[in-house]
């Protein structure tokens, strides 16, 4: 249940959500859950969703959450190929026709994502824009 609605003495009562994006910089995060998604342009290939659970906490005390679309074109130098390396430590080029990438084999891990800024139609939201394995980025590493 919303913890913004409550229903009392016949009255329907909503409270404002505060809600301020996940902050711009690395973040360490873990995979909680990956769908298939149609993509949103006619005729592109699928995407993956990826629910992260970010390190940080938000205004409640609980841990912010991120979203991520990466395309399902697994190839060198491809959007997949850094999540796969920055989460299995694997590259597209360890599969072959013997093996294929199993996805769920993602969740629970752990890496560090990128996280910038964008506004759109006077709104603030969090976008995941690198991939990295904990062990290979420092903090002064990346330009925001």
């Amino acid at each position: 249940m919303n913890p913004n609605l409550s229903q009392q003495d016949g009255q329907i009562r909503i409270r404002p959500s505060i809600f301020t994006p996940h902050p711009a910089g690395i973040a360490n995060v873990t995979i909680t859950n990956i769908e298939l998604a149609e993509s949103t342009i006619e005729g592109w290939a699928p995407r993956l969703c990826f629910d992260l659970e970010s390190d940080l906490a938000d205004e409640r005390g609980q841990p912010r959450l991120l979203r991520s679309y990466v395309s399902t074109t697994f190839s060198p130098g491809s959007k997949l190929e850094a999540v796969v390396l920055a989460t299995l430590g694997r590259s597209a080029a360890d599969f072959g026709p013997q093996e294929e990438l199993v996805v769920e084999e993602m969740v629970g891990r752990s890496c560090r994502v990128v996280v910038k800024h964008d506004t759109k139609d006077g709104k603030t939201r969090s976008l995941v824009t690198e991939w990295v394995p904990t062990t290979n980025l420092a903090d002064d590493d990346v330009q925001f």
